[in-house]
């Protein structure tokens, strides 16, 4: 293969820059955009089925009114959606000083086998407690991918094509996201034509919040992929081989001016993913709590009746939270793109 680094190519400008991204560059970019888009998968698969998942593994106990049953499944499903973002703040950090210190390719693979493999587990959660468990350790891969898979294709591609490769690396999150809300509208037509009733798998109902978990083990396969494929980028090796102390956040902090710019910069990524997750992820259960009186409503227009109901509201919520999440991500692929280029004029 070419050289991961070459600088001899003629630079050009803007979007234009990327026609001098050799064959190597191009396969970097790729993995690194699967990585990433199916890591958004996976969070957003999550966010589609974490109600139904809590609703399922929590179960009626016996002597419990209703309202206080949807109360509390409310309150687990706000737990788990907060560990899983713990597990991602501590997979963001751990995993960054990981693939500073022991390299960048080695560190994408462990993030992705464990984003994958847990969120497959938790299809086969017998209840609340290893549901977040296994949420978290997702967590904690999922916080990993994003930062490594980023320094990896940074480091790859020529600087002056370097922001249009990562701005077209951050947009391609929207396949992953749409994958998922397709799943999601899939499975929840299905589950309206009641296909899983009575289905059950090494013990366990069949349901599509299950279904959804197994298939983010899918990100597995890329490991296969990258081993032996993929190399460290020279500019880590270079580092390596100088002895450069790497993966010191005391170092990053301490130095000026760039501590106060790493400060600066951490405050306003703190102001996107509490934007990110406030907003965006949290627009599914909007619509559910929106539109589940009208769906009993419909239900009982239709001449349902008892779990009929249930299945066709539970239904309509999988598909209907699945078009929020479909229009939403086709607007953030629209709006990263275009600031992208706004950045190239303005600055970041």
């Amino acid at each position: 293969m070419a050289s991961a680094d070459s600088n001899s190519v003629p630079q050009r400008s803007g979007w234009s820059s990327l026609l001098d991204l050799t064959p190597y560059h191009w396969f970097v970019f790729i993995i690194c955009c699967l990585a990433w888009d199916l890591d958004c998968m996976d969070q957003q698969l999550f966010v589609l089925a974490r109600g139904p998942a809590v609703m399922e593994l929590y179960g009626k106990p016996e002597g419990m009114e209703a309202n206080k049953i949807a109360d509390n499944v409310k309150l687990y499903a706000t737990y788990s959606t907060s560990i899983f973002l713990i597990g991602w703040a501590i997979g963001g950090l751990g995993f960054g000083v990981m693939g500073d210190r022991r390299g960048r390719v080695k560190t994408l693979m462990t993030t992705i086998l464990i984003y994958s493999v847990f969120t497959g587990l938790s299809s086969f959660s017998i209840g609340i407690y290893d549901f977040m468990f296994y949420r978290f350790l997702t967590g904690m891969g999922v916080g990993g991918v994003f930062g490594v898979a980023v320094s990896l294709l940074a480091e790859t591609v020529p600087p002056h094509a370097r922001p249009f490769a990562l701005g077209l690396l951050q947009a391609s999150s929207v396949f992953g996201n749409c994958a998922a809300a397709l799943i999601s509208i899939y499975l929840g037509s299905l589950q309206q034509a009641k296909f899983f009733e009575g289905m059950v798998f090494l013990g366990f109902n069949v349901t599509p919040w299950r279904i959804m978990f197994i298939i983010g083990v899918i990100p597995a396969i890329l490991t296969v992929l990258i081993q032996g494929r993929l190399k460290e980028p020279a500019k880590w090796l270079d580092a390596k081989a100088r002895g450069v102390k790497a993966g010191s956040f005391a170092e990053l902090f301490g130095q000026k001016p760039w501590g106060k710019h790493a400060m600066l910069g951490l405050l306003l990524a703190f102001a996107g993913v509490v934007g990110l997750w406030g907003i965006g992820f949290f627009a599914v259960d909007l619509t559910s709590t929106v539109f589940t009186k009208q769906f009993e409503k419909d239900a009982i227009a239709l001449g349902k009746t008892g779990d009929d109901i249930k299945s066709y509201v539970a239904g309509n919520r999988a598909f209907w939270g699945g078009i929020t999440s479909l229009v939403q991500n086709m607007g953030a692929f629209f709006g990263i793109y275009g600031f992208t280029w706004i950045t190239s004029h303005l600055g970041r």
